[in-house]
Formats: structure tokens, C-alpha cells, sequence
């Protein structure tokens, strides 16, 4: 897989992550976005690509990574979910604290834009990478929503892991 990445500033620059050139735009250029996110959509698709800083579940990792993926679930009004695929990651070499990340790629089932009296129902694809700061206990969660499969799940996943392989935290007060 060769896409030409540019690396992109995220939190005012206190992290970086490599995105997809000349593809994702930044959501916070036209509607407010919490201050603990930072939310890319796709320019010619509905893909999109979330970072948030979340609180630390106090949990196994890969429990914790299921928690999440739940409250996912749950937000979304999914009828169905399915975990497809459960991975731990190496170490992300751009986070010199100690961490663990861990992928999880799943289906959810839910009600198009999330309206409950709607009964069109549309599969999202979608794969999360959790990177669990333990120093500062703090989650990192990035997911990549996929409404519109059009390549191989295996495809994609190949280039979330480098996304996330790519993070680099560059001012640790951030989390303070």
C-alpha cells in the first residue's frame, strides 16, 4: 500500500499523526467539534477519521478497547454488532511514555444518521485503535468509521495501523 501521507498537527500541535494527503478534512473548519476530539471526514467519501482523548477505563486492556467499542455501539443505536478481528499492536515509536495499543476492526448495524424512527438500516465498518497512556491515565482512542466499504477491510486496516504508528506526542501538558 503506497499513499503519499503528510504529517498533520492535532491538539494545537501537541500530537502529530501522518494522514492521507489531500483526503481528509478537518471537520472543526465547519462545525464545532469537542475540545477532547479531533474529527477528519473523508473529501469524497463518508469515511472518517476520529482522535479523542478519553478518560481512562480502569479495566484489562482488551476489555477496556471492548468498552469502548460498546459505548460506540451504544451512541450509534446500533441494533448488531460484530467484532470481526482483535489485534495488540507494537509500541507506537513517537510515544516515549510507557503504553500498550490495541486494534479492534467490527460491523455495527444502526438506523442511517442515527434517527430511531428510521427503519434504513446501513452497515458501518469500522476500525479502533486504543493506546493506553498508563502514566498518565489516559486512553487514546482513534476510530475510522468506513459507512461505504469499498476496498478490503485488510486494506484498510493496514493503513489505520500506520496511522496510528505515525502518532507522536510532542507536549505531554496537554494531558494536565
Amino acid at each position: 500500500m503506497s499513499q503519499e501521507l503528510f504529517q498533520t498537527p492535532l491538539f494545537g500541535g501537541a500530537i502529530t499523526a501522518s494522514l492521507p494527503k489531500d483526503q481528509f478534512m478537518d471537520v472543526s473548519e465547519f462545525r464545532q467539534v469537542p475540545d477532547n476530539q479531533e474529527v477528519f471526514v473523508h473529501s469524497e467519501s463518508e469515511d472518517s477519521f476520529i482522535i479523542e482523548i478519553l478518560e481512562f477505563i480502569d479495566a484489562p486492556d482488551a476489555q477496556a478497547l471492548r468498552t469502548h467499542y460498546d459505548e460506540l455501539s451504544q451512541d450509534n443505536g446500533s441494533i448488531d454488532t460484530k467484532i470481526i478481528n482483535e489485534i495488540q499492536l507494537d509500541p507506537i515509536p513517537g510515544i516515549d511514555k510507557r503504553h500498550a495499543a490495541y486494534c479492534l476492526v467490527g460491523q455495527q448495524t444502526a438506523a442511517k444518521f442515527n434517527k430511531a424512527s428510521n427503519s434504513d438500516f446501513s452497515t458501518l465498518s469500522l476500525i479502533m485503535v486504543l493506546i493506553r497512556l498508563y502514566d498518565i491515565n489516559t486512553d487514546l482512542l482513534i476510530t475510522v468509521n468506513y459507512p461505504n466499504l469499498s476496498s478490503p477491510l485488510d486494506q484498510k486496516l493496514c493503513s489505520v495501523i500506520q496511522i496510528a504508528n505515525s502518532i507522536r506526542i510532542l507536549d505531554w501538558s496537554l494531558f494536565n
